[in-house]
Parts: structure tokens; C-alpha cells; sequence
């Protein structure tokens, strides 16, 4: 009997172990979830990062200090002056020169918390622990202040609607941490309480004054935290919608940086770095456009490299590709004003759109682009007119004044066959020279 009654006793004290082990590990995630809930209430933890938006706050803190102290300020002086006037409060009781005490205390201690918030409001970033103090400084006296004066209304009428009201007042107007307006709540009210008592000592106990106070005390608490709580999350939802904003105006650069680069890229040679054959055609008609406009000449040169399939069956296509790169690079030396456009027109041929350029000058302009392509010196050994790589060119001018622009292409067309027929040459022609020559 003796071991079976061990066996029950473990076999129950092992049930209840296990069952205290179940239940405490589901009160665990609730006790999180309860301790994440206050935090939450009393804006602390990660997700209430109070430092980074305490400038904002102190800010607004000042101003309102400021306002408020002026507004104190401004009512004591008329209540001295009412006060002075009709002998009340406090004619009934003998208490009328402590409340004007009360009164004269307020005003000296307003001005002097102007002149502070005042001071420190000026650069609110190097004064920000001094604003923090004086603003829980601030809230304190008014609340005693309040507090003093609901004693002496609670002596004569049983009211203390002064605290109450400024409970309230002191919850919606200041931004503070709950934490901190609870360090400034407690003791105060404990004071209150403390002499609400002794006031109404040897009478009935105060309860219905003692209740209502707590209750305007929890509620100012609460609305407190949940006006903080509030304007962290809107300061949050403010600065991520700032991030986001700079966010999408840093790609927004980026893409008008990458359509740039496109637009660029689109208008240029792959191979050879000037400008393609769209580019061509865009530059050409601006010039035309341009020259047209202020009846000036536009020429035009037409260049193809002698040979240049030979070349490349003889040193190679890689080889090839530097050849046309160099010339590139040469006739990209010769447009050498804003307006000038050196192109690759295809394959190995290239043009030269020169607005501003007369006949006289473009015939000098031809001949020292050929020297200064032979004096690269590409070697080209199975050449037929030289050692080294040569261009043939044809030019023509025109202003424009109604013809169309075709006519200027089909000219340098036909001046650049001519020179194909000598190699290593230039020729220039007017728009309608050298129509009856046939073109192979």
C-alpha cells in the first residue's frame, strides 16, 4: 500500500509539474504581449526612437512655454487689478492677500519663465536638456500653483476646479514623455491630497474631492501619453515619407542620369566615338536649318577610306577597327567649332558637316584633311596608291535659300566618286556640277 501510494503521489506531483509547465509557457507570450502593450502606451523601446525627433519637439514645447507665460502673465496683472479693486477673493475668510500672493507669485514666476524659453528657444539644438528641465519646471509650478489656489477655493466653497482645470490644461499643451509627466503628476498630486485633508480637517473626510482629483489626474496622464504617443507616430510617418521622398528623387536622378547616358549613347559610334548616322542626319538638318536662316554657306564632306576592304583581309578586322578609329579620332580634330559635326555615315565611310564654311575655305579645309590622314602613317603595305592608309574626299557648299537639302548630299556624293577615281585625293563641287558624270 505504502508503494502504491508513493507511485500516485509522483505520478501526481509529475501532472502537476507538466500542467505548471504548459501554463506557464503560454503566459509567457502573453506577458510579452502585455509589457510590449506598455511600452508601446509609454513610448518607449525601438519603435518610439524619442531622441531623433526631441528637436521637433522641443520646438514646439518653447513656443507654446512662451505663449502660455504670457498668457499667465497678462491674466494675474488683471486679476491684481480686480483683485485691488473689489477686495475679492477671499473678503469672506481673510484669505484675500494670499491670493493676491498667489497672483503676484504667478506673474514674477511667468516673466521669468518667458525670458528662459525665450532665451533657450534662440538655439533650441545647444539647449536641449535646459528646455527639457525648465519645461517639467514649468509644469510643476503651475500645477502646484493651481493646486495652492484650489485649497484656497476648497477652504471657503468646497471647489477645486483651478486643478482640475489645469490638469487638463497641462495634458493638451506640452508635448512630455509619460514617464515624465508621471514624475511630475505623483508627487503633486500626493501633496495635493496631503493638504486637501488637513484643509478639511476637523470636518468630513474630502472624498468626493479626493476621488475627482485622482480621476482628472489618471485622465490628464492618459491623454498626455496618448497625445506623445500620437505625435512620435506622425513624426515617424513624417520622416518616412521624407526618406521615401528622397528616395524617389535619387532614382528619379539616377534614371535621368541612365536616359542621358542612353540618349548619348544612341547618338553616338559604338566603335569609333563620333557621331553615327542618326546623329548625322539630326545635325545636318539643324545646320541647314541654321546656315538657311542667316544666308550663310554650309559644306559638306563626304570621306572614305581607299582600299579599306583590302585592308582588312590583309591585317585583319580587329586591325581594321583601329584603323577607323584613328581616323575618327583625326576627323573629330577638324570640326573644331560648336556647330561642327564629325560622323561615321557607314561601313567605312565618314561626312563632316562644317555650317559657316565658304567654298574657298573648304577647298584648303579638304586638302590639309588628306595630308593629315596620310601623315598618320597607318601602315597599309598592299595599297595601290600609297604605304600608308589615305582617304578620298568629296566636298561641296551651298548656302541654302530654298534648295533643297538632298542636292548638297548628292553633290559631295558625286565629288567623293570623283575622287575615288584618283584615290588619295579631294574634290569639291557646287550643287548641279558634275551631273553628267555616270556613277558606277
Amino acid at each position: 500500500m505504502e508503494y502504491g501510494s508513493r507511485r500516485k503521489v509522483a505520478a501526481k506531483r509529475k501532472f502537476c509539474c507538466k500542467r505548471f509547465r504548459e501554463n506557464l509557457e503560454e503566459a509567457v507570450p502573453i506577458a510579452r504581449n502585455c509589457m510590449r502593450k506598455v511600452r508601446k502606451f509609454l513610448c518607449i523601446g525601438p519603435d518610439y526612437n524619442y531622441a531623433e525627433f526631441r528637436q521637433s519637439i522641443d520646438d514646439v514645447n518653447v513656443f507654446r512655454g512662451k505663449l502660455t507665460a504670457l498668457f499667465f502673465a497678462a491674466f494675474e496683472i488683471a486679476m491684481l487689478v480686480w483683485s485691488a479693486v473689489s477686495g475679492k477673493p477671499g473678503a469672506q475668510n481673510g484669505t484675500g492677500a494670499c491670493y493676491r500672493g498667489m497672483y503676484l507669485a504667478m506673474l514674477l514666476a511667468m516673466l521669468v519663465f518667458y525670458l528662459v524659453f525665450y532665451r533657450y528657444g534662440k538655439d533650441a539644438a545647444a539647449h536641449a536638456k535646459a528646455i527639457r528641465v525648465w519645461g517639467m519646471a514649468f509644469a510643476a509650478f503651475v500645477l502646484c500653483w493651481c493646486a495652492g489656489i484650489s485649497l484656497l477655493d476648497y477652504a471657503s466653497s468646497r471647489q477645486i476646479m483651478v486643478y482640475t482645470f489645469a490638469l487638463l490644461a497641462i495634458a493638451v499643451t506640452p508635448y512630455m514623455m509619460p514617464l515624465s509627466f508621471l514624475a511630475i503628476l505623483l508627487p503633486v498630486h500626493a501633496a495635493f491630497l496631503f493638504s486637501l485633508i488637513r484643509v478639511a480637517s476637523p470636518g468630513p473626510f474630502p472624498t468626493g474631492a479626493v476621488i475627482n482629483s485622482t480621476a482628472f489626474v489618471l485622465m490628464a496622464w492618459v491623454i498626455s501619453a496618448m497625445r506623445f504617443q500620437k505625435q512620435i507616430a506622425e513624426m515617424q510617418e513624417g520622416r518616412l515619407i521624407e526618406r521615401k521622398n528622397e528616395e524617389l528623387l535619387r532614382v528619379n536622378s539616377d534614371l535621368e542620369e541612365a536616359n542621358e547616358k542612353l540618349r548619348i549613347l544612341s547618338c553616338i559610334d559604338g566603335m569609333t566615338g563620333i557621331a553615327n548616322r542618326a546623329m548625322f542626319d539630326v545635325s545636318f538638318a539643324a545646320g541647314w536649318s541654321v546656315c538657311g536662316r542667316q544666308s550663310s554657306p554650309l559644306t559638306l564632306f563626304m570621306i572614305d577610306l581607299d582600299f579599306f576592304k583590302g585592308y582588312n583581309d590583309f591585317y585583319g578586322h580587329q586591325a581594321g577597327d583601329e584603323c577607323l578609329r584613328r581616323v575618327a579620332g583625326m576627323l573629330s580634330s577638324f570640326a573644331r567649332r560648336p556647330s561642327d559635326t564629325a560622323a561615321r555615315y557607314g561601313g567605312e565611310e565618314f561626312a563632316l558637316i562644317l555650317p559657316f564654311m565658304d567654298r574657298r575655305e573648304a577647298e584648303t579645309y579638304s586638302a590639309e584633311l588628306v595630308e593629315q590622314i596620310r601623315a598618320l602613317k597607318i601602315p597599309y603595305e598592299s595599297s595601290k596608291v600609297s604605304q600608308y592608309v589615305t582617304i578620298s574626299l568629296g566636298a561641296s557648299t551651298v548656302v541654302p535659300d530654298g534648295s533643297s537639302p538632298e542636292r548638297l548630299i548628292a553633290a559631295a556624293d558625286r565629288a567623293l566618286y570623283l575622287a575615288k577615281k584618283q584615290r588619295d585625293k579631294a574634290v569639291l563641287l557646287l550643287p548641279g556640277e558634275g551631273e553628267d558624270f555616270p556613277k558606277a
